[in-house]
């Protein structure tokens, strides 16, 4: 999967879309609010970004490369399991944390 142009309009649709992709693949290790405090962080060991503090600075573009491609050794890839659309949607969930 190519990181081309968003083919996604920023808007309310997109965020929830994002947000029910969000719950089901990534709340797990990056929780409710994204500060990196899900469930499964406890048992993994691991140490999830905090959504909030990096979508202040972070472009949807970089959040979508970071979603397809995986990050570090902890963030899985998800280009096989979801679609460019749904990570885009994902990436505007996460960077309106910001907002």
């Amino acid at each position: 999967m190519i990181m081309g142009s968003d083919p996604v309009a920023d808007s309310a649709a997109a965020v929830a879309r994002g947000q029910a992709i969000y719950n089901n693949h990534c709340v797990a290790c990056h929780g409710d609010s994204g500060r990196g405090d899900g469930p499964g962080v406890t048992e993994s060991g691991l140490d999830p970004a905090d959504l909030p503090a990096l979508a202040a600075r972070k472009s949807v573009k970089t959040f979508a490369a970071n979603i397809t491609y995986g990050k570090n050794e902890g963030m899985p890839a998800f280009s096989g399991r979801l679609s460019e659309e749904q990570i885009w949607d994902v990436a505007h969930y996460v960077k309106a944390f910001a907002r």
